[in-house]
């Protein structure tokens, strides 16, 4: 690997780390910890899921995704509910509190991108959407 391939995973490292650490401050006011948006969103979309479709669609481990689920629901972020067709399992949906930490988790993030991208303008955006995806692709070919 070259020091320019090398920088390239440095950088890409860092900005992760500062992604988290500004998403951090701004959530931990509200006791939304770093692996709930994605799985806020994802029972967003779905309406009502089990935790195997949460697995299913993050990426991390189903140990992580059932503390994630035990505290989102001990603060009230989530609800239980036996599921109708099949008793052995339950649903998970997000109650009005959860609603509004997924509404406030997106503005937080539309807020962090408006501040990455200052100063793109739209070929510069275009550029970056470009490389990322090839990256996404690249990395996705192991799994």
């Amino acid at each position: 690997m070259s020091d320019r391939e090398l920088l390239t995973v440095e950088k890409l490292f860092k900005v992760n780390i500062l992604i988290r650490k500004h998403l951090h401050q701004h959530l931990a006011e509200r006791e939304i910890y770093p692996g709930q948006p994605p799985i806020l969103k994802i029972i967003d979309e779905l309406g009502a899921c089990s935790q195997k479709e949460i697995c299913e669609r993050v990426m991390i481990s189903p140990a992580s995704v059932a503390v994630s689920i035990r505290r989102m629901q001990s603060s009230g972020l989530i609800e239980k509910l036996t599921d109708e067709k099949d008793l052995r399992f339950n649903k998970i949906r997000l109650t009005e509190k959860g609603k509004e930490a997924h509404r406030y988790c997106r503005s937080q993030l539309e807020r962090l991108s408006k501040i990455m991208t200052e100063g793109f303008d739209e070929a510069d955006t275009k550029a970056f959407d470009c490389v990322i995806n090839k990256m996404i692709d690249n990395l996705s070919k192991d799994e």
